[in-house]
């Protein structure tokens, strides 16, 4: 079970510091933001995550048999492709991990981590929270937060174990981009139509996804970055 314990609008970074400080002495654990790129994040936080290949390999042999599945997977990367479109290509919004005792979390980030990770060089900005307490220091690196796109929020997650049933995330409400999908997933129902081919992947029969070299690659995304 899921529950939302409290929603908190950040208000600026000084605000942002407080929610965090409040969050860290209530529940011992340790917030650090800065930027790093996301493969960097992979390798120091998800030795074990499972690679862009992988990934991709198993979400569209599964897509094949249930076509919900590659729907909300396959609308992350037109989400993607279409934020790069407007604003170039940068993750805007904080990519979040929880560093829980027995495991470790991204969330939000878990999809921009695994569809962006090889195509976007750039350093995102990231929000350690460590339950552990055992890293080393970071030096904090501020966020131009605006009220206007953020809510800060924490509560009861799947996630967790019983002794950690609190994480901490930033969520945008999205009111910045121009695609309905970021927030409305099941709005796009018939909007989008994606297929599975034997090598292509199509959205309304444009091709958005080629296996070429034993490897899916990201059409949309490419061209999006090359334009």
């Amino acid at each position: 079970m899921v529950t939302v314990n409290e929603i908190v609008k950040i208000e600026n970074w000084d605000h942002f510091c407080k929610l965090s400080d409040k969050f860290d002495k209530e529940y011992t654990t340790k917030t650090y933001f800065y930027y790093e790129t996301l493969q960097n994040v992979i390798d120091t936080y998800l030795p074990n995550y499972q690679n862009h290949k992988e990934y991709w390999d198993y979400t569209i042999e599964k897509a094949k048999t249930d076509e919900w599945y590659g729907f909300v997977h396959f609308n992350n990367l037109m989400t993607f492709a279409n934020s790069f479109q407007q604003f170039g290509p940068r993750v805007m919004d904080p990519i979040c991990i929880s560093l829980f005792r027995d495991k470790t979390v991204p969330h939000p980030g878990n999809k921009r981590l695994r569809i962006l990770a090889p195509y976007l060089k750039r350093p995102v900005p990231v929000m350690i929270t460590d339950y552990r307490r055992k890293l080393d220091p970071i030096p904090l690196q501020s966020f131009d937060f605006d009220p206007r796109h953020h809510e800060y929020w924490f509560g009861a997650t799947h996630f967790a174990d019983k002794h950690e049933l609190k994480y901490k995330e930033i969520q945008s409400n999205m009111l910045r981009y121009n695609d309905p999908s970021f927030s409305f997933k099941d709005r796009l129902k018939g909007e989008r139509i994606f297929k599975v081919h034997d090598d292509v992947v199509t959205c309304n029969d444009v091709v958005i996804m080629e296996r070429k070299n034993e490897e899916w690659q990201m059409t949309i995304l490419m061209k999006v970055l090359q334009s």
